[in-house]
């Protein structure tokens, strides 16, 4: 069993795809989801999970918002795709009316971990956004770093090229700062890069094929937004699912060990993950996965055929 997991999440597209797998997994005890928010706001993400895990029969999880922006970075303009999803969530789930109002509002979501960090010991967490929440739980308690036992990071590349700059991933870049205070304050971090996130697909005809149409439509949705932005073939890439799989199975990822570091100060390179000969209690960085166990994982999450 593992124990006392949270789950840190932009909370849209794949990220539902990691939140269902971890609510069915009987072997991980997901105590709580922080939201960070951004284009779409913290608390709008928040109340679409809320819903999600009330269909599911798992409302005891506490769902806390978080930051809405990065420490330091202006806020981007909206995002098509995010719009799209959130208006197409709120239509299909009838959000607005099902809504129970149960977030803890008084509570900021680096309160709230460092609150729960402290009464439960020691913490797993699952981040599958910007670090931001996480880097001001660091900030407002200097014990909380301590606390936290594992960590699995899905962002960060180094062997390929970027979809942030062409040498950034979009959850680094979107808030260096915080990668870079959370880098520096947590040993041991799993880092589940770009790398090999992409090499564990959904095609459009695999994303159709699935069973619930939820999980279908939102599949298809992201084949739809990947193909736009970057041509080629209409493809989903599991990120966040490939994060989730690697805290409930760590056979799937070969790790290489670093000291992991994050530019912020340079132009353009801020973002960059500098991967260095380790000096210390060294960070985990993910250079191969098992593929075909992944999708085997898949299929029998999702109820398709691979």
């Amino acid at each position: 069993m593992i124990e006392n997991v949270f789950f840190d999440s932009d909370l849209l597209g794949d990220d539902f795809f990691a939140l269902y797998a971890l609510i069915r997994n009987k072997d991980i005890h997901l105590c709580g989801i922080t939201s960070f928010g951004r284009r779409v706001r913290a608390i709008e993400r928040a109340k679409m999970a809320q819903v999600f895990l009330d269909m599911h029969n798992a409302a005891s999880v506490d769902i806390v918002p978080g930051a809405d922006k990065p420490m330091m970075l202006d806020v981007r303009k909206s995002c098509t795709f995010c719009d799209e999803q959130m208006k197409w969530l709120r239509n299909e789930w009838d959000a607005d009316r099902r809504y129970r109002s149960v977030l803890l509002a008084d509570e900021s979501a680096a309160s709230y971990l460092v609150r729960k960090a402290r009464e439960l010991g020691s913490i797993t967490l699952l981040c599958t956004g910007p670090l931001t929440n996480i880097a001001l739980a660091i900030l407002l308690d200097s014990d909380f770093a301590s606390h936290v036992k594992d960590l699995y990071f899905m962002g960060g590349v180094h062997a390929i090229q970027g979809n942030s700059s062409p040498v950034s991933e979009s959850n680094v870049r979107n808030d260096p700062e915080a990668a870079s205070i959370v880098f520096r304050s947590i040993p041991g971090i799993h880092v589940i890069p770009y790398d090999i996130t992409m090499q564990v697909l959904l095609t459009g005809e695999e994303a159709a094929a699935i069973k619930d149409e939820f999980f279908s439509q939102t599949a298809l949705s992201c084949c739809r937004s990947h193909e736009c932005r970057h041509g080629g073939s209409s493809i989903m890439p599991m990120h966040d699912y490939l994060a989730y799989l690697a805290l409930a199975d760590e056979s799937i990822i070969s790790y290489s060990n670093y000291d992991i570091s994050i530019e912020t100060s340079d132009s353009i390179c801020r973002g960059m993950m500098v991967l260095s000969s380790p000096d210390r209690l060294c960070d985990m960085y993910g250079i191969a996965v098992d593929v075909g166990k992944a999708r085997q994982h898949l299929a029998s999450d999702f109820e398709v055929r691979l």
